[in-house]
């Protein structure tokens, strides 16, 4: 654990990080508008802390994050498949890419465009692209058939109607407010190096 938290800087960054994930995740299920983009939010301070930690730090986060979202599964289910988010095979374990695949994502798009605002929003949205394409498969590998019959269809409706509805949405939402954010950052932080 010590050589994860380098210096209290980071230790405080990632704990703020860690708060607004226990917010946006308890939080969404509240806010009736927009539900799919309030949503994934909570993923938002991982893929932040793996761009600007690296992946140890942002699969970390994501570790944490999936926790939560495992926590809220059980304190405060809000959907129908909140149930099956108790097994950390769907909670956990997919979240923990969150925080190491964007940080790959960043390093490629910085090669290919010299940008790094695209650089950001591409990080951003395979943040949430890879949240629906690894817990998806999870829930279908195993409660695919409970699933169906919970709600009353076939589950490859049931993802074709995830992505088209939702998935395509959050990775927009991610891109743009991870641009956002850390340009933000950078400017208050110039001698932040994202490439690790």
């Amino acid at each position: 654990m010590g050589s994860l938290f380098k210096d209290t800087k980071q230790f405080t960054f990632m704990s703020i990080m860690f708060g607004i994930t226990i917010f946006f995740t308890y939080t969404a299920g509240m806010i009736p508008a927009g539900m799919a983009s309030v949503a994934i939010l909570c993923f938002i301070p991982t893929v932040l802390t793996s761009l600007i930690y690296g992946i140890k730090a942002g699969a970390f986060m994501g570790a944490l994050a999936g926790l939560v979202t495992l926590s809220r599964a059980i304190i405060a289910p809000a959907g129908i498949l909140d149930p099956y988010f108790i097994n950390p095979l769907v909670s956990v374990l997919p979240r923990i890419f969150i925080g190491i695949v964007p940080y790959f994502i960043y390093k490629i798009v910085k090669i290919l465009t010299k940008s790094k605002a695209l650089s950001f929003f591409f990080s951003g949205a395979f943040g949430a692209i890879i949240n629906t394409a690894l817990v998806m498969p999870m829930l279908y590998l195993i409660y695919g058939t409970e699933i169906a019959k919970a709600v009353g269809t076939s589950f490859k409706v049931l993802l074709i109607g995830i992505i088209t509805s939702s998935m395509l949405l959050e990775a927009f939402v991610m891109g743009i407010f991870t641009v956002a954010i850390m340009m933000v950052y950078i400017k208050k932080n110039p001698n932040i190096k994202v490439e690790k």
